[in-house]
């Protein structure tokens, strides 16, 4: 593929290839009839998938469908900002069905490479977001993404991204699944000088997996999340006083914790290299917190604290706010990586942010539309 023979990746990511629909709904009638969390995530299983589905086509709701997947949704926002073709890489697992073969299609063509494993038996894992004005509604059934093994990541070709990766991005949604693998990625990013940068992703990730995801965190260089997932996580470690941002944000970049899973020899992380990047090895420890339409927080360094004002969007132009923080974090890396300054990088967040939301679902304008973002 050409993707394969002119790649030269500067950013990966450990995540769920997701198949998405978002769904235009005008009431409460799906969280009502199902349980779901308004406004928030749940995972559900394959029945429950198929009844909300068919309950889609009876009610005739308008849809639209998209690639999908936090750390999916960053790659390809990263290529439309920085413009240069397969300079990301996607692991992951999809199934060996149609919308596997769409997916990889859809991806490749916003100038991701993919590297999925082909899960035999499980179907390509699907996401609904209802969409109620600013509100949206999230449903996911992972699929053939929730088995992505050791031994499905460690082969010759993925190994060999290291040598040319400033990045790789873990979303917590993948670690409550595949912790080893991730630990793994790790270790091998440790051994190469390459950024670890991890997202929080979910307040249920938390509820459930809050030592695989603060396990993560402690080992990563950049950790982002937004003020409900951060405050979530600080019920889960020794928080002085979980009330004040600075203070959980403080606690959490100093964490240490002990592996939750048991100590192989092929993931060792005592040794780390000197990390490629300088804007991050400069300023690491990084933490970001996104707040909606308020201020982004970060805490980086020896404790600055920095606070970036979000300009303000008239809510008659929000279409879908569920890419939000996937475009905000591809615009902050795609900063850190051009070498831009912390300040410059969150507004660079903030900017591709704000042309994600203005579309429905994470669907990327066309080069010659009203957004222009310079990198």
């Amino acid at each position: 593929m050409l993707s394969e023979v002119n790649s030269c990746p500067v950013l990966a990511a450990l995540g769920n290839p997701l198949y998405d629909m978002s769904v235009q709904v005008a009431d409460d009638y799906f969280i009502e009839k199902y349980g779901l969390n308004r406004d928030g995530q749940l995972e559900i299983n394959s029945a429950t998938l198929e009844v909300i589905s068919l309950d889609i086509k009876k009610k005739e709701l308008p849809f639209s469908s998209s690639p999908g997947g936090t750390s999916q949704n960053t790659l390809r926002v990263y290529q439309w900002l920085t413009n240069k073709p397969f300079h990301t890489v996607i692991f992951g697992s999809v199934g060996d069905d149609e919308n596997a073969k769409l997916l990889e299609e859809k991806v490749e063509n916003d100038l991701v490479v993919t590297r999925y494993a082909r899960n035999q038996g499980k179907p390509t894992g699907t996401t609904i977001c209802f969409i109620n004005g600013v509100i949206r509604t999230l449903i996911a059934h992972l699929g053939a993404a929730k088995s992505y093994p050791i031994n499905a990541f460690s082969v010759p070709e993925n190994l060999s991204v290291f040598s040319t990766l400033q990045v790789l991005y873990i979303e917590g949604f993948f670690v409550m699944h595949d912790i080893e693998t991730a630990v793994k990625a790790v270790s091998l990013c440790y051994q190469n000088g390459v950024t670890v940068a991890f997202n929080l992703s979910g307040v249920y990730i938390l509820n459930k997996y809050h030592k695989e995801v603060l396990y993560m965190a402690s080992l990563a260089d950049i950790v982002v999340g937004n003020r409900s997932e951060y405050t979530e996580a600080a019920r889960y470690f020794n928080c002085k006083n979980r009330q004040d941002l600075k203070i959980v944000m403080h606690d959490l970049k100093s964490l240490k914790l002990p592996s939750p899973i048991q100590e192989r020899s092929d993931l060792q992380l005592d040794i780390k290299a000197e990390i490629r990047n300088k804007v991050v090895a400069d300023n690491r420890k990084i933490l970001l917190m996104t707040q909606d339409k308020d201020p982004v927080l970060c805490l980086y360094g020896e404790n600055t604290f920095l606070e970036v004002k979000v300009e303000k969007i008239e809510e008659g132009v929000i279409k879908d706010t569920t890419a939000a923080g996937d475009s905000f974090f591809a615009g902050f890396i795609a900063g850190i990586i051009a070498e831009k300054n912390i300040e410059e990088s969150i507004n660079l967040g903030n900017k591709a942010a704000r042309m994600i939301i203005q579309q429905i679902g994470c669907t990327l304008p066309s080069k010659d539309s009203k957004y222009k973002i310079s990198v």
